[in-house]
Order: structure tokens, then sequence, then C-alpha cells
């Protein structure tokens, strides 16, 4: 599988399931120097129509504080769903230049910035800890697609695109332990 479609899939797995924002969605189109092709991209793109379209309910074992805290969640996660679909849509019609992908990554940065934004605005009491893990760790991803945003050419895009996945499955992890903390079941 190419590394662009690897990324598109753990970003709609991420993003369908937890809401994280949505910076692996963008393709890495072609530039001058023979990186991953905007063809190699669109396979992925079929994987969004499978994606499921809501979070998992909250597990019957839900303490009654934290079954709120749950519905907050995914209230949260769908945001992210949302945003995926959108990235999606946008990188479908890319024409594959840079300014296209810089204006994608923008897009999808957006989600990440409305997704930490949300999870920082709740008390998340008894999960708190799982909370902040997972804000650091969208945190970060969000970084790497600034550096995206303002590439001055293929190179620096394709660099931060580059170490997209390490971050994203750090992303995964902090999300999969906020669920359990919250008494959801795993994203995946």
């Amino acid at each position: 599988m190419s590394h662009s479609a690897r990324l598109t899939i753990l970003a709609l797995a991420c993003l369908a399931l937890e809401g994280c924002g949505g910076a692996a969605t963008i393709p890495a189109s072609t530039p001058p120097s023979g990186a991953p092709t905007q063809a190699a991209s669109a396979a992925p793109t079929q994987a969004a129509s499978a994606a499921p379209t809501a979070t998992p309910p909250p597990a019957a074992s839900a303490s009654p504080d934290l079954k709120g805290l749950a519905a907050t969640y995914t209230t949260i996660a769908e945001g992210g769903t949302a945003a995926v679909r959108q990235c999606d849509r946008e990188k479908a019609a890319t024409n594959g230049t840079l300014a296209d992908d810089k204006a994608i990554a923008q897009a999808c940065r957006d989600g990440y910035v409305k997704y930490i934004a949300a999870l920082k605005a709740v008390a998340w009491g008894p999960a708190q800890a799982q909370a902040d893990r997972l804000i650091s760790a969208a945190e970060a991803c969000d970084a790497l697609v600034v550096e995206m945003v303002s590439a001055a050419d293929w190179s620096a895009f394709s660099a931060a695109y580059g170490r997209l996945p390490a971050a994203e499955d750090h992303l995964l992890a902090s999300a999969d332990a906020m669920r359990k903390a919250l008494g959801l079941p795993p994203a995946i």
C-alpha cells in the first residue's frame, strides 16, 4: 500500500471514529521531484465512503458522570467526521499543484483547530489526564499541518507530510485511551 494510501486510510479511521481533524487526507501530489501522485491517493477516497458515520454509543457500564462526558466526546468526534469528509471532497477536486495541496492542508487544519478547541472547552473530570494527552497529540498533528500550509516548496511540504504517520499513530492511541476512560468501546 502506498504511503499516501496508508495516511488517508489512517486519517479516515481516526476521524470517522474519533474526530481528530483531517490532516492525513491531504494528498501528496506529484511535485517535479517525483513524489507520490494524485492517482496514488485516489483509491483511499473510496475508503472514505465506507467509513462509519457515527461514533459507537457509550458502553452500558459507564457511570452517570461518564455517560454525559461520553456523549459530549461523541458530539465532538462527529464534528471531526464532518471535517474529514470535507477534506476528502477537496482532495478529490484538486489538480495536484502545491497551491491546491496547501489550500487543502489549510482546510484540514481548520478541522484540527475546531477539534482541539472543542476538547479544551470541556472539563473532562476523571478523564482529564487522557483528554490532555489527546489534545497534545492533536496539537502535534496540527503543527505538522501548519508546516504544510506554510511550505515554500514541495520539499518542505513533503517533509512535514512524511512525519504525519507517526503523529497520527500517537493520536489514534491517545483517542482510544480517551474512549476507554469515558467507557466507550475502542475505535478500531
